[in-house]
């Protein structure tokens, strides 16, 4: 499910088992992923490796690791108007 933060900021929850993970997956959705992606890095976030693109849900994104192991995910969706329908 995604969910409207604010105006133009949306916070996603998906349930998944990753290995490693606690099955939930926080997604930030944003038209700037690979500057989210730089932050992150520079912070010394523990990523996944860079942007990519993802065939099967039609995304840009990349995963992060918080410091109590929660999954992040930081996605552009590829439908510009995905929010409008």
């Amino acid at each position: 499910m995604i969910y409207r933060a604010s105006g133009s900021g949306y916070l996603g929850l998906c349930e998944r088992a990753e290995p490693g993970s606690s099955g939930v997956i926080f997604t930030f959705v944003t038209d700037d992923v690979a500057g989210w992606h730089d932050r992150f890095t520079a912070a010394g976030a523990d990523v996944d490796g860079p942007p990519r693109d993802n065939d099967d849900y039609r995304i840009h994104h990349f995963f992060a690791t918080d410091p109590d192991g929660h999954l992040l995910e930081v996605q552009r969706f590829w439908d510009t108007g995905w929010a409008d329908g």
